[in-house]
């Protein structure tokens, strides 16, 4: 199957206009988010990656060093935001 040129100008073109909708929210949100919120989102990515870290896009030897990877950044966060008292 072959993808017609025109399509994949017009795909790009809407997510290039979602994206920039999306960093507009986000500008929007961060200006108004405390710092607790803020890393409060960041260990719900990490728990998000982390559950994503099995997944079948890695070849499995890489799968266990993916998850402890993303473990160890949200521990980091963990300690940061103890250490600066917002969470």
């Amino acid at each position: 199957m072959e993808i017609d040129k025109k399509a994949v100008k017009e795909w790009k073109a809407q997510y290039q206009l979602i994206n920039e909708m999306e960093h507009e929210e986000l500008k929007e949100r961060l200006a108004t988010e405390t710092v607790e919120q803020s890393v409060r989102s960041y260990f719900a990515m990490c728990q998000l990656a982390t559950s994503l870290a099995g997944s079948t896009d890695v070849p499995p030897e890489f799968q266990e060093e993916r998850e402890r990877h993303y473990i160890e950044l949200a521990e980091k966060w963990q300690r940061l935001a103890e250490k600066l008292k917002h969470v």
